[in-house]
């Protein structure tokens, strides 16, 4: 069953601190999500949240384009959907939460988007 957006939300305010968990994280700045695992989001894939969800009559999703590199050099681009985890080289990486607001009309600037991201690696 997938994640809903009320759902993805609750887990990112679960998820708060701790290693592999970065908050805040801007689009276009590299940034260690845990030791060894950086990644850098680029872009919106698609965003197509509502301003008032009872009144959507469309899928809500938000995906967003990005780099996650690991040590020695390897990376791998990914989509990486709101709540929904990707697996990446070594582990797991979920988008958990932004702070860009759904609009009615017009395009979200991407300095709104500061990015909560949980990675949990492979045992």
């Amino acid at each position: 069953m997938p994640m809903t957006l009320a759902a993805s939300a609750a887990l990112a305010l679960s998820l708060t601190s701790g290693p592999g968990y970065a908050s805040g994280l801007p689009m276009f700045e590299r940034a260690e999500v845990e030791q060894g695992v950086s990644l850098v989001t680029y872009g919106v894939l698609q965003d197509t949240r509502c301003r008032n969800a009872e009144l959507c009559f469309r899928e809500e999703r938000l995906v967003l384009a990005a780099v996650v590199t690991f040590d020695g050099g390897y990376r791998e681009a990914v989509a990486v959907e709101l709540g929904v985890p990707v697996y990446v080289a070594s582990g797991w990486l979920t988008l958990n939460g932004t702070t860009a607001q759904p609009r009615d009309n017009g395009a979200i600037p991407l300095s709104e988007y500061e990015l909560d991201y949980t990675f949990e690696p492979d045992l």
